[in-house]
Order: structure tokens, then sequence, then C-alpha cells
């Protein structure tokens, strides 16, 4: 029986260690650390996280992955910018990816939904 489920290298990433170790039952495969920095710098993000049933122990390994993308610059991207960053964060995980920006989550009048998210949010990149 093969495990798929992958979890980031003991090695330190490009800025350092991992903010926090990986659970063993993560059940989404992470992207290359390479094609992760590229895909950030590109965008200008400054962390990325996962949450949801992605980092759930007995989450669905078939459901889209839920991200969270930090930018260095809040709001610096048009509707269509948004558009073509969630194709190209889909192309990355070789799935579907429901995305939301960190500044909407951080003013949410919406307590449970931030609630839902920092509960289970697990930072994959991170530039300092």
């Amino acid at each position: 029986m093969t495990n798929k489920r992958q979890t980031p290298p003991e090695e330190p990433g490009p800025f350092g260690a991992y903010p926090e170790r990986m659970p063993g039952w993560l059940t989404v495969a992470l992207p290359a650390a390479a094609d992760l920095t590229t895909f950030c710098r590109r965008w200008k993000i400054k962390d990325l996280a996962i949450y949801g049933t992605a980092v759930q122990f007995g989450g669905d390994p078939a459901a889209p992955v839920e991200a969270m993308v930090g930018f260095w610059r809040p709001g610096q991207w048009v509707l269509d910018d948004f558009a073509r960053l969630q194709t190209e964060i889909c192309d990355l995980f070789g799935r579907e990816v429901h995305l939301i920006e960190r500044a909407t989550v951080d003013l949410s009048n919406n307590p449970v939904l931030r609630q839902r998210i920092f509960r289970s949010v697990r930072t994959i990149y991170l530039e300092r």
C-alpha cells in the first residue's frame, strides 16, 4: 500500500524551516518547494496556508483544497488577476482550490468564518 500523502521535507525550505511540522495524515499532496516559491514570488504572496478538510484527520482526499493567501500589499490585484491566480494555483496543486484572501478573513465580521479557518490553518509558504 502506497501512502500518497506528502509532508514537507526535514531540510529547511527556501526561507528557512517550514513554520510548523505537517501532520502525517495531511490529505493533500503539497507542490514542490521550488514551484511553490516561484508561484508565490510571481504573485507577490507573503504567506500561503491551507485549511479545512485538507489538514483535518479523516478529511476527504478528493475534496477541493481550501487555501488562504496573504499578499505583501492587500488589494493590489483586480478581479481578473485574482481569477488568473485561482487558475494557476489549481494547476500548481493539480486539483480544485478554493482561494480566499487573508485580508478578507482578518476584516470579516463573521466570527464563524474566522474560527473555522483559523482552527485548522497550516502555513505552507512564508516569506519574511
